[in-house]
Parts: C-alpha cells; sequence; structure tokens
C-alpha cells in the first residue's frame, strides 16, 4: 500500500514539476520573442526624400481592425495583389496596450505586407491613456517610430498628424504650418493622414471629428498651403468629403465593427497620376471579423497574466518542498 501510495505520489509530483517547468518556459519564451525587441522595417522614413524623380504613385490606406487577423490577411493579400508604392494605416491597430503586443503586431504586418512599405499613425486605441509615460504612446514608438513626422516621396509631401487623444492640439497645428512654410514649396502636392477626420458631417449624434476649433484652425492652415487630399479614419465608415478645399477621405474600417450602414470590411486605393489627378476608390474585404486564437494568446495576453507565471514559479516550489517532505518522511520511516 505504502509503495502504491509513494508512486502516486512521485508521480503527482512529476506532472505538476512538468507544467510548473512548462509555465515558465511559455513565459520566457513570449518575452524573449516579443519583450524589448524593435521590429525593424516599420519605422517611417521620417524626414527623407525618397524617389525625388518619381512621378505618379499608388498607395493604399487602411486602419481600424485592431489585429482581427482573419479580415487583415485577406486586406494584405488584396493589397500585395495590387502592388502599391506603400501602405498608410491610420490607426486603431492594436487590441492590447503591451509592448510584446506591438511588436508581435509588427510582425505580422511586415511579415504579411510582402516587402511593401508600412508607414502608420497612431490612433485612440494605440495609446494608454492612465500612462503619464510620453503620453501613453511610449508602446507605439517604441515599434512604429514618431507619431507626427513627415517625407517626400517623388513630388508629394506626406505629413502624419498625431490625432490619437481625439484632438489637434495648437502646438502641433503651428509646427506643422511652420513645416509647410518650409518644405511646401518642393513638392507639386500635400497628402495629410492621421486617425481622427477634423470634421465630421454625418447626422448622427455622437460626433467623431476634432473640435471645431481645432478644426478651423487645421483648415485655415491646409487652405494657406494648398493641402491636396487629407486621409483619416475612425468613423468606422468610408466617406468623402470637402476639406480645406481638397477631398477627405475616410477609410472603412477593416476589421473593427462598422458603424451606420457599413456593413464590410474594406480599404482604399489611391492612384496619383503623373498628371496630378487623385483617384480614390474603395476595395471591399470577405472575411468577417476573427483572430488566431492560440496565436494572439500566447504573443499579447499569457506574458501579461502573472498568474500564469507565479503559477508556476510555486509549482517549482511546492513540487522541491513536497519533494523533500517526502524524503524526510521516508527517512524517519526507515529509522523507524
Amino acid at each position: 500500500m505504502k509503495t502504491i501510495l509513494l508512486k502516486s505520489l512521485f508521480a503527482f509530483l512529476v506532472l505538476i514539476l512538468i507544467a510548473s517547468l512548462a509555465l515558465c518556459a511559455i513565459c520566457y519564451e513570449t518575452m524573449r520573442r516579443y519583450d524589448g525587441r524593435r521590429t525593424a522595417g516599420l519605422l517611417p522614413p521620417a524626414g527623407e526624400f525618397l524617389y525625388p524623380e518619381k512621378r505618379g504613385v499608388t498607395f493604399a490606406v487602411f486602419g481600424d481592425f485592431r489585429m482581427q487577423l482573419d479580415p487583415f490577411r485577406e486586406l494584405m493579400a488584396k493589397i500585395r495583389a495590387a502592388r502599391p508604392d506603400f501602405m498608410l494605416n491610420v490607426g486603431d491597430m492594436s487590441a492590447v496596450l503591451s509592448t510584446q503586443h506591438f511588436n508581435w503586431m509588427a510582425e505580422h504586418m511586415k511579415r504579411e505586407a510582402g516587402g511593401i512599405p508600412v508607414y502608420a499613425t497612431p490612433g485612440n486605441h494605440d495609446r494608454k491613456k492612465e500612462s503619464p509615460y510620453d503620453n501613453g504612446r511610449h508602446f507605439y514608438r517604441e515599434v512604429f517610430g514618431p507619431s507626427r513626422y513627415w517625407f517626400g516621396y517623388g513630388n508629394i509631401l506626406f505629413v502624419s498628424l498625431d490625432t490619437a487623444d481625439r484632438e489637434l492640439p495648437e502646438a502641433q497645428i503651428e509646427w506643422l504650418d511652420s513645416l509647410l512654410g518650409q518644405l511646401r514649396s518642393r513638392f507639386d502636392h500635400l497628402v495629410i493622414f492621421t486617425h481622427v477626420p477634423p470634421i465630421d458631417p454625418r447626422p448622427v449624434k455622437e460626433k467623431r471629428g476634432l473640435p471645431a476649433v481645432q478644426a478651423a484652425r487645421l483648415e485655415a492652415v491646409l487652405k494657406k498651403h494648398r493641402v491636396s487630399a487629407f486621409f483619416a479614419g475612425h468613423q468606422h465608415q468610408e466617406n468623402i468629403w470637402n476639406f480645406a478645399g481638397a477631398p477627405l477621405a475616410v477609410t472603412p474600417p477593416s476589421g473593427q465593427e462598422g458603424r451606420g450602414d457599413e456593413q464590410d470590411f474594406g480599404y482604399l486605393i489611391c492612384e496619383v497620376t503623373p498628371e496630378g489627378a487623385f483617384k480614390i476608390r474603395r476595395e471591399y474585404l470577405d472575411a468577417s471579423a476573427g483572430t488566431d486564437a492560440l496565436d494572439f494568446f500566447f504573443s499579447s495576453k499569457i506574458n501579461q497574466s502573472r498568474w500564469v507565471f507565479w503559477s508556476g514559479i510555486f509549482g517549482i516550489i511546492a513540487v522541491s518542498l513536497a519533494a523533500a517532505g517526502t524524503i524526510l518522511w521516508l527517512t524517519r520511516l526507515k529509522r523507524g
């Protein structure tokens, strides 16, 4: 009877030890793979002049997908097939605010983009509201770089504005005015992209645009510097309006639930012809919302759950104490 009891106890302790070591190993691997490592290739070309002699460019615009992998993979596949020069990601991409989630997300984007550059701007879901560090944008900036920046592509000046707080502070408007005063004359066209649209003319109760005072200030600056096109997301509904004398194109959601009569996921393709015409069209996605639960759990959740790691540590300690107690008990039995 004692032999059976000891064997059962031994088997139970071995199982606990294996499970505990597995939990610790999984936590270690997720931390090693996703924590504290900037993913190369998704930083924007901030302050660079790319292909200055190029005339005519095609780019895709998408956003509001919160890493729903089913529509995201279809989105990337269709954009790869269209072969644009680059993509503009207008934010609300993250589902979890953590370093490992942003690195996992960036790895997916880089892999699924198939070599096509992706230039991002943050959305309101990409910042940690309660965090005072870097105004809640430290996870974003670790992986995607600056939240406001500019770059030249051919004869077009692109500017990312940071509206992740759902507003555009005066300091940023002054930065934009000064920047355009220095650079606008060197380019034929000016494209602004950001998360929150400056206006929301929809007949809805909850408006999803910038505060009216800030929108008016921005409009004055962009009229002064002759904006060519403006791209944004946030509203989860495709719309094209006029702002500051140029088209304001709001992307449909690429993975999050639509609002109003918007039922389908999608994205925009913008072609700027060598003659300077802007041709914007919407493309649809067939996939429904959904993600790879196991991949998401291991990359973005397990390392955030301290109980998993400490359960492993506690299991190892418990097995060690139980083993020591068993040895002590057996020693006493032999002496007895």
